[in-house]
């Protein structure tokens, strides 16, 4: 499904690109100096929100783990009167699982704010450059009001492309539990060089 959404935006990019080229080339280049900054954010958040799902996942193994043991283990727990201290690291494990949660929501939030920013001010610089050259003279309001939504149907994707990281780890997720984690380490490892 990944491949498949990207392969489309990537086709609807280029027709876009070519008709907003075709209307006013001065606009068109000013709105795409964003995409450096796109490339920038997705190259720093990118691993680090995947790195943080994969926390996450562990961390929510472990809580479930836990359980687990815990769960088969009841009457020898009791026996041994190990109930306060297994009390207390189940809440250590709860507590990391939380940290992790959080620190995940943060960085996306962290992530998709500044998308939001760079998006935003591509927004603004087409439609002031473009305002400029409607007074001007030099384009007519028709064919800005055309660019402006040519160009935001072009930079509609990048969330898409934004979250490709999100469907490779949820694909990965879904893989590791068929093949095993042994195998699916051996092919991460593969795919991460």
């Amino acid at each position: 499904l990944g491949l498949f959404v990207i392969l489309v935006s990537f086709i609807e990019g280029i027709l876009i690109l070519g008709i907003s080229l075709y209307l006013n080339a001065k606009v068109t280049l000013l709105s795409l100096l964003e995409i450096p900054f796109f490339i920038v954010l997705q190259a720093y958040y990118g691993k680090r929100v995947h790195a943080q799902t994969r926390k996450v996942r562990e961390a929510a193994s472990a809580v479930l783990s836990f359980f687990q043991e815990r769960l088969s283990q009841m009457p020898l727990i009791r026996l041994f009167t190990q109930e306060k201290a297994e009390h207390q690291h189940m809440q250590q494990i709860n507590k990391n699982y939380v940290h992790e949660v959080l620190h995940n929501v943060s960085l996306v939030n962290y992530a998709s704010g500044f998308v939001g920013f760079v998006a935003f001010a591509g927004t603004f610089s087409i439609l002031w450059f473009g305002g400029y050259q409607v007074v001007k003279g030099a384009l007519t309001i028709g064919s800005l009001i055309a660019i402006y939504t040519y160009l935001s149907r072009l930079y509609s994707p990048v969330p898409v492309h934004y979250n490709v990281p999100g469907f490779y780890t949820s694909d990965f997720a879904h893989y590791e539990k068929q093949v095993g984690p042994a195998r699916a380490a051996q092919v991460r490892a593969k795919n991460d060089d």
